[in-house]
């Protein structure tokens, strides 16, 4: 895989500072995170940068080298600098940086957010996931060989072995990290600096509207899940409904008591219908959470009108 990517593994403070100063000259950084049940609630093990300017993915050893990183080693200060910073669906990744390491990822772009706003249908309720949209690029643009396609997806399918029940996600704790690890690791984040490129529209003005959209919607996104309680920022079911249909959207999510989500969805999904057209917001309710989408008057219209399907008595 040396032909498809470059990695350099950055385990000791020297090299920490030496990749940051090298990442800051950068305008533009792609970001992923590997980490055991990454969220707030788990571990951040590595962290993959890459610049445009390079070919070099460097992988930041969280688990060995912890929070000097972040301190000394300047992660922190390039994290929550003006660098632009390029991830698919951030929220897991900066949710773990802001509760477990206090860094407050700033001028963030979601490639997520992009396709959510750019390229998918306005009645697809749910978001599209990296390795989906990631086929669709590497078909669309050709970067790759065929061949080259085959050993990427070659790769993946033997870490994914590698997650047995036993250990899960437990392998990013293993040091030295394997050959195979470091691989898999740096294959993703080095397309999504290209994935950017090739969505951008030509267009001067209409580029700069679209990256004005993404980052604002972007950093919305992130304020609103790193602010979200435990439970619902770790509920994964809710995590695939989407959350972004319009840049100036907000969202929120209702808990509903499974013993009222019949009635809260009602027959053939009519009261959930209702509450779409009485608030003009988008819902979507997947097990036991409802999401609401749209401008903040319309969002908190659907909200009461769920809280109060919910507290309706069962008799009336």
């Amino acid at each position: 895989m040396a032909s498809l990517v470059k990695t350099l593994v950055v385990d000791t403070l020297q090299q920490c500072q030496d990749a940051v100063a090298q990442l800051f000259q950068e305008a533009e950084l792609a970001i992923d995170i590997e980490g055991v049940d990454l969220s707030r609630a788990g571990e951040v093990c590595l962290i993959q940068i890459c610049g445009a300017s390079s070919d070099t993915v460097f992988l930041f050893d969280i688990h060995t080298l912890q929070d000097e990183a972040f301190g000394e080693g300047g992660l922190k200060e390039l994290l929550e600098s003006d660098v632009l910073k390029v991830f698919y669906d951030l929220r897991a990744d900066c949710d773990a940086l802001y509760h477990l390491h206090a860094v407050d990822v700033r001028a963030s772009y979601d490639l997520q957010v992009l396709r959510a706003l750019k390229f998918q249908d306005p009645t697809d309720m749910y978001l599209h996931g990296l390795k989906r949209v990631l086929a669709e690029f590497l078909g669309e643009s050709g970067i790759l060989e065929e061949a080259q396609v085959q050993r990427v997806d070659a790769l993946k399918e033997q870490v994914h072995e590698l997650f047995t029940p036993e250990r899960g996600t437990e392998i990013w704790r293993d040091r030295p990290l394997s050959p195979l690890l470091i691989d898999y690791s740096a294959l993703d984040v080095q397309f999504l600096l290209g994935m950017k490129r090739f969505w951008t529209p030509e267009d001067p003005a209409a580029a700069v509207q679209l990256q004005e959209d993404v980052m604002s919607a972007s950093d919305r996104r992130l304020r609103r899940f790193v602010a979200l309680p435990p439970e619902e920022a770790l509920h994964q079911s809710s995590k695939r409904i989407r959350d972004v249909y319009d840049a100036s959207d907000t969202s929120r999510t209702v808990r509903v008591p499974a013993a009222r989500i019949g009635a809260v969805i009602g027959k053939k999904g009519t009261n959930v219908e209702a509450v779409r057209a009485r608030s003009g917001a988008k819902v979507c309710i997947r097990d036991d959470v409802a999401v609401v989408v749209g401008q903040p008057a319309q969002v908190e219209a659907a909200v009461q009108l769920i809280l109060a399907k919910i507290a309706e008595r069962h008799d009336r």
